[in-house]
């Protein structure tokens, strides 16, 4: 058998072109279970760990408590990558006054408590928004788990 070295060359550049733009990385569904219940706007615990509402909202939808409201704007699934760096799933969360719709903050969020003063002191001072607690972020069903806390 003989080997044509000109075909097997265009064909090894070929691959290690299509490793280099389509990278090592693929996107990672997250699929923790649905809450059973929330509370909604509802106060529980004390001190370090009260909380002033726990939710779950689907990408668009909204909740607020007359004054502030907070968005599900957009869900991103984690990236899980050969020798480098991968990512968790992250939720794009916007804040807005009621009154007239504008935003506050829109960030985005990774599991685990964000302190909100750190970005927008207004949500702590205005609104009583300090922490919010990132519970679960489900790629697959679209939907986010979240507490607020002040």
């Amino acid at each position: 058998m003989r080997v044509d070295w000109r075909e097997f060359a265009r064909f090894t550049i070929a691959i290690s072109g299509l490793l280099t733009f389509s990278g090592c990385c693929r996107s990672v569904d997250s699929n923790p279970s649905l809450p059973a219940k929330v509370r909604g706007w509802q106060e529980s615990g004390q001190g370090a760990t009260k909380s002033i509402g726990e939710f779950v909202l689907k990408k668009g939808e909204s909740i607020d408590n007359h004054n502030v409201a907070v968005q599900l704007v957009e869900i991103t699934k984690g990236r899980s990558c050969v020798g480098t760096e991968s990512s968790a799933p992250s939720a794009r969360v916007r804040f807005f006054r009621v009154s007239d719709k504008r935003t506050i903050l829109e960030i985005d969020l990774t599991a685990g408590n964000t302190r909100l003063i750190n970005f927008n002191r207004s949500l702590v001072d205005e609104y009583g928004l300090d922490t919010i607690s990132i519970r679960g972020i489900n790629t697959k069903d679209g939907w986010l788990w979240f507490e607020v806390r002040p």
